[in-house]
């Protein structure tokens, strides 16, 4: 195995595979232009000892948040392993030449999880003049929608400003809006711009390490040879599916009578009943392991098109029992048309005729509320194609007016770490009959690097007065059999809750940090 193969696989394993001297390692957290090479890169240098294992700093410069959040928990494990380093580390954060608002937010988390006695201010972000356009909308779905529409004068006229969009990075839950966008923005300077516009591409073309911006602004330059862009982007399945239950060809799941459902609880208002732990297949969870969450009494279940195993299992259920389960479902969308194609995609692959609730996902925007989406989402409320409908959010404010507008359910984001629902939100849906159910609750596994396992994670969120039920995303059957005991004993006693709230408080800090100077930029 070769660190100059193409394939980044190849690479990758090639980092663990044999020994790597400092040397590559650096140039590949300089040069390489696969993020995952480049965190693996980092992990390795981090253990060489001596001034050729502090070439991870140059990682703190890195385009891709995920990459500099690894160099952060690398420096904090050597100096750990190493406390006498420590000094030297503070000298060369504060000794780095010209340092980019990057670096400098990493560096401000980095002192922040080291508790150095003077972290200084948080940062400030990056300048980002295209947030002031009127095109600009912080919810992806409406930005792609807005730019649709955009007349070709417009596009003239901010046409630098765009460049800056195809620096745009997400979450993987909206990674195809994400793609749509910039196919929008390359399509523009393609058909439109002067070579005075295209100057604004140079910084992107030197930022080799970008997942997309270098490639967008390359393929602009190319397309401009031609009469029309051509490429086609295809999107690869990230997550491997676990085999199917099958035996000599035929199901080998079997379906007895549905359990009582394990102390139910309503929500809301909208006349359901669900169990306290709601199932999501969002990380490969096999057919076995909705097999045994079904029979631990679970009946609340999160559904989106690439769950595949989850998908089978729902095929193979007796229709009977499918429709005693509920499913929760939503759209990415911002117009009806394409929810009421998502909809109609859900309905199709569980073989359902009526999922338990409908939402809009990763609301950031009010301009996601626009009448036709409303009004498509009542009127398959009032065919029966749904009984509630919501949004999710991670926004609090976002939360609040959606209950304030009469939706059924709101899901967000609630944690002992990150609590502020509780005064924010819980309060106002409860007055207002609105369930509301709640992911994040281990806080992308913060939680237990504070010493509370999942199920008490779980059990926190759902002492807290208006919350339904919690989500979990379980990735192999151990982790699930393990957050299933929460099925059993959903209580937390008050002594508990405010140990945690105690935990929360002060790990919130160094995890604000996180958020304030890596994964904001």
């Amino acid at each position: 195995m070769s660190l100059s193969e193409p394939d980044p696989r190849v690479r990758l394993r090639a980092i663990f595979a044999s020994p790597v001297s400092a040397a590559d390692l650096d140039r590949l957290i300089r040069e390489d232009p696969a993020s995952g090479v480049r965190r693996s890169a980092v992990v390795a240098l981090a253990k060489v000892p001596g001034d050729a294992g502090w070439g991870v700093l140059f990682a703190l410069t890195d385009p891709v948040w995920r990459v500099r959040d690894t160099a952060v928990r690398a420096l904090e494990a050597r100096v750990k392993r190493s406390p006498g380093e420590l000094p030297e580390l503070w000298a060369k954060l504060d000794a780095w030449p010209a340092p980019c608002l990057r670096f400098q937010g990493a560096a401000y988390c980095l002192r922040m999880r080291l508790k150095h006695p003077h972290p200084g201010p948080v940062p400030p972000t990056p300048s980002e003049p295209w947030r002031d356009a009127p095109w600009w909308d912080s919810d992806p779905a409406v930005l792609e929608q807005t730019l649709r529409h955009l007349a070709d004068d417009d596009w003239k006229r901010d046409l630098p400003l765009f460049a800056g969009v195809l620096t745009l990075q997400d979450s993987k839950q909206v990674r195809d809006i994400l793609r749509r966008i910039r196919e929008l923005v390359v399509a523009a300077f393609v058909r439109l711009a002067s070579e005075e516009d295209l100057k604004s591409l140079d910084p992107l073309l030197a930022e080799a390490r970008h997942p997309t911006a270098s490639g967008d602004a390359g393929r602009i330059l190319g397309e401009r040879r031609c009469v029309s862009p051509t490429w086609a982007v295809e999107e690869k399945t990230r997550r491997a599916d676990a085999p199917t239950l099958t035996q000599n060809g035929f199901p080998r799941v079997f379906f007895p009578p549905l359990p009582r459902v394990a102390h139910p609880r309503p929500l809301g208002r909208t006349g359901l009943s669900v169990s306290p732990l709601g199932i999501s297949g969002r990380y490969g969870l096999n057919e076995r392991g909705f097999e045994l969450a079904v029979e631990a009494g679970a009946n609340l279940f999160f559904w989106e098109p690439e769950y595949r195993a989850q998908t089978r299992f729902w095929r193979l259920m007796p229709p009977s029992q499918r429709a005693r389960l509920h499913v929760v479902a939503g759209t990415f969308a911002a117009t009806a048309q394409e929810l009421h194609a998502d909809l109609d995609l859900a309905r199709r692959s569980l073989g359902v005729e009526r999922l338990a609730a409908f939402l809009v996902f990763w609301v950031r925007s009010p301009a996601r509320f626009v009448p036709e989406v409303a009004d498509a989402l009542a009127e398959h409320r009032e065919r029966g194609d749904i009984q509630a409908v919501g949004i999710s959010t991670h926004q609090r404010a976002a939360a609040k007016r959606a209950i304030l507008d009469g939706f059924d359910v709101v899901m967000l984001r609630h944690n002992f770490i990150h609590s502020g629902a509780e005064t924010e939100v819980l309060p106002l849906a409860a007055e207002r009959g609105t369930g509301v159910l709640v992911f994040s609750a281990c806080c992308q596994g913060v939680t237990m690097k504070e010493g509370v396992s999942a199920a008490d994670s779980y059990r926190y969120a759902l002492a807290q007065p208006g919350v339904s039920a919690c989500w979990t995303a379980p990735r192999n059957l151990d982790e699930l059999r393990s957050n299933l005991a929460v099925l059993r004993t959903p209580g937390m006693p008050p002594e508990r809750v405010a140990e945690l709230r105690a935990i929360g408080a002060a790990a919130y800090p160094p995890h604000r940090a996180f958020l304030d100077g890596v994964r904001g930029r």
